[in-house]
């Protein structure tokens, strides 16, 4: 029983963590991005290899951005005075996330915009 109880509190810690970084204005950012790419692309006929790329794109960028907010806050408690190397630090974890966000976009333009350029073609065919 000793196992389940570790699993449980590993989920439970988990919980906490995702609660600790929604309160960040960047992850509430990337979550309300996500709800509204999974609106559109659910109104979209998507196939299963499509759906993939794009779960994972909302995932690298997800985790990315998790994992940056960890790293701002652990630096924080490094100091919070001005620091070259902890700027740096920063610096290059925000990249991370700047980088998953241009390949998340990157599969939104290959995947989602021809499908919704063609619906909104054959939408102006019908007026």
């Amino acid at each position: 029983m000793k196992h389940t109880n570790n699993l449980l509190k590993g989920f439970t810690h988990a919980y906490s963590g995702f609660t600790y970084a929604c309160r960040e204005r960047n992850v509430r950012f990337h979550l309300a991005a996500t709800i509204c790419v999974l609106i559109a692309a659910s109104m979209l006929p998507l196939s299963p290899i499509e759906w993939a790329f794009i779960l994972s794109a909302i995932a690298f960028v997800l985790v990315a951005e998790f994992l940056n907010t960890s790293i701002e806050m652990l630096c924080d408690v490094i100091t919070r005075d001005y620091s070259i190397p902890i700027k740096k630090i920063k610096d290059i974890a925000a990249a991370s996330v700047l980088l998953s966000a241009l390949y998340a976009l990157a599969i939104a333009f290959l995947i989602l915009y021809p499908k919704l350029l063609n619906l909104y073609l054959s939408n102006l065919l019908y007026i």
